[in-house]
This record gives structure tokens, sequence and C-alpha cells, in this order.
């Protein structure tokens, strides 16, 4: 998710098919695909920095308990 543009595809390419079914299945118009993305983008810009390696977070983490000082 740090990879805005990998985002904004991976949505693209999710919804377009999901608008596909909703289509021919459903006979229901198809989603807003710019609108969510747009959603989806914001919403990921508030979480960036809680967003971590967290193999190295804990490594870390048992490192400092192992050694305080």
């Amino acid at each position: 998710m740090l990879d805005r543009t990998i985002l904004r595809e991976k949505l693209r390419t999710n919804i377009e098919e999901k608008n596909q079914l909703l289509r021919q299945v459903y006979g229901s118009k198809g989603l807003d695909v710019d609108a969510i993305i747009a959603e989806y983008v914001e919403f990921d810009k508030k979480i960036d920095p809680f967003v971590t390696d967290t193999s190295l977070f804990l490594s870390d983490a048992i490192k400092r308990k192992s050694n305080p000082g």
C-alpha cells in the first residue's frame, strides 16, 4: 500500500472485474471506479504513518528487550 501507483492499478483492475460481474450477471450499473480509487488513496495517506515492516519492528523490539541498556 505504500506505492500508490500500484494501489491504483490493483484497485482499477479489481473494480473493473467486479463491474463486469455486476453488469452481466446482475444487470446492475457498475461502480464509479475513479471515485472508489480516490477514496482509497485518501485513506492510504492517513494510514501511511502506521504501516511498517512488522518483521523488522518485532526484531528490533526483541533486541531492545534482550539488551535494555
